[in-house]
């Protein structure tokens, strides 16, 4: 690989490094609340906060126009300092408006959405208020964007702490101290994005200014318009199966599903979103750079390698972090749903790769179409299979619907722009990881300690397998080395 590519590969896995450290961070508080959620939220509790929350997150895929998403990809197109300052604020104008639009909304349409969601307007200050932190939350997205262009990680990461250390602490304040229920995490969740627009405006405000471009404006909204479209589309396919469940099962098996959701959700947080965030600038600095295929299809099967041992490690042990996790008995069948989620996210991670083509020629066109087909496919299976074996349907559903989607991705995509995939290297890893799955699954002990025991060695074998078939000779070395300087310097701390 040419040694420019190998700086690109450098300096991405160290950003990555630094973002994963405020994804794991996060991973980690929303699992040390779980259990305070179970404990203090049945089932039926949990599941009427998700599907508020559920609302919060489809307006605001609404109302942010896409224009975060067209930031990032305009940003580039400027080489100086003046015209991308131009950009920025044209799109934090657009969000701006959309925010208060959302926040209006919230206002005076509350009840309406209560009666369609529930059936009642019990939820309507829910809902107003999951509103008005949905739509501070995309503001500071478009924040984050303009510090991870500046590749300020260690602002980001700095900032997340403060997100998480807020939000952490008011919704244990107003759930075990204020005895809010369900509406303890809904006001938790936006005052502190409140105060993290505060910080994000503070931290980025010498990127504020007045300039506006009604030129700019024009291409983010005809770039953004498709995205909405997109990201509607796909939130309704990856998240209005809580609705279908509701409808077919009942809203504890709402909360079940959402428990098994979360868990199978974390290679999204600590491996797929901060890959993401240091991911796109560098894809667009190489748009038009020879061998930006290669690099991508490098970057690819990297991807696969570590993601395929994340998916695993979540889905064999599954049932052990429900079990540690889900404080009421209640809760206990999630674990059936993870393997599901996990896999189906895995394969969603593929995305950020395969969609280059129709990012680079701008044919974001093909995204909502191919989102529809996927989630017309979700809503079909889940129609069937959800009155037949419960909550397992929605898992099967996504994960069918999921794969499908990757797969006409990669069709579309690489028409417009091929790029290298090791397809050897790469279905080598599926093939290794399913089948580890599927030996765990035979473990069967009342031993909560055996079990994660028989599991771990396990996975230290698929570990194994993985580095035997799938590393190149080269990549071997690296590893190597990297297994020795941990050895050494374990050797070198003192001993108590």
């Amino acid at each position: 690989m040419e040694p420019g590519f190998m700086s690109k590969f450098r300096e991405l896995l160290s950003h990555s490094a630094i973002y994963g450290v405020g994804s794991v961070l996060q991973a980690l508080l929303g699992f040390v609340l779980i259990p305070v959620y179970t404990k203090n939220l049945t089932p039926e509790m949990y599941g009427a906060w998700t599907l508020i929350t559920l609302c919060g997150t489809l307006a605001g895929v609404v109302f942010y126009f896409g224009v975060s998403s067209a930031l990032a990809r305009s940003f580039y197109d400027y080489p100086d300092e003046e015209g991308r300052m131009r950009v920025v604020n044209t799109s934090l104008l657009l969000t701006s408006a959309g925010a208060l639009l959302q926040i209006l909304l919230g206002l005076f349409f509350s009840r309406h959405l209560s009666n369609f969601v529930f059936g009642s307007e019990s939820f309507a200050p829910h809902i107003a208020i999951a509103l008005a932190g949905s739509a501070f939350g995309f503001v500071n997205q478009l924040f984050y964007v303009v510090l991870r262009f500046q590749r300020r990680s260690k602002a980001v990461v700095a900032l997340n702490l403060l997100s998480l250390v807020s939000g952490g602490g008011l919704i244990i304040y107003f759930l075990l101290w204020r005895k809010l229920g369900v509406l303890a995490p809904i006001i938790g969740e936006a005052v502190s994005q409140a105060v993290m627009l505060v910080a994000l405006a503070g931290c980025a405000s010498n990127w504020l200014s007045l300039k506006f471009s009604l030129a700019e404006a024009k291409v983010q909204l005809l770039y953004g318009i498709p995205t909405v479209a997109n990201g509607l589309l796909y939130y309704l396919h990856t998240s209005s199966d809580r609705y279908l469940i509701k409808r077919f099962c009942d809203l504890s098996d709402v909360g079940v599903y959402t428990l098994g959701s979360r868990i199978g959700m974390l290679i999204s947080v600590m491996l797929i979103l901060p890959f993401a965030q240091v991911w796109t600038p560098v894809r667009m600095e190489l748009r038009n750079t020879p061998g930006a295929n290669e690099f991508i299809g490098q970057a690819l099967t990297y991807y696969v390698t570590i993601g395929s041992l994340f998916v695993t490690a979540i889905s064999i042990f599954s049932k052990e972090l429900v079990v540690i996790l889900g404080r009421s008995s209640d809760y206990q069948n999630a674990h059936t749903i993870v393997p599901f989620i996990g896999i189906a996210y895995f394969l969603f991670g593929l995305v950020a790769f395969l969609d280059t083509g129709i990012i680079y020629q701008r044919k974001i066109v093909f995204l909502p179409i191919l989102t529809g087909c996927a989630l017309v496919l979700n809503w079909s299976c889940n129609i069937v299979l959800l009155p037949q074996i419960g909550v397992l349907g929605a898992g099967i559903s996504l994960l069918f619907s999921m794969g499908s989607f990757v797969l006409g991705l990669y069709i579309v995509s690489n028409q417009l722009f091929p790029i290298a995939i090791d397809i050897r290297r790469v279905t080598s890893c599926f093939v290794i990881s399913a089948s580890t799955i599927a030996i765990a699954t035979f473990i069967s002990t009342s031993s909560l300690l055996a079990a994660i025991s028989m599991k771990g060695i396990i996975l230290l074998v698929a570990f194994c397998t993985l580095c035997k078939f799938t590393l190149l000779p080269s990549e071997k070395n690296v590893l190597v080395k990297m297994l020795g300087k941990i050895r050494i310097f374990l050797k070198e701390q003192p001993k108590k």
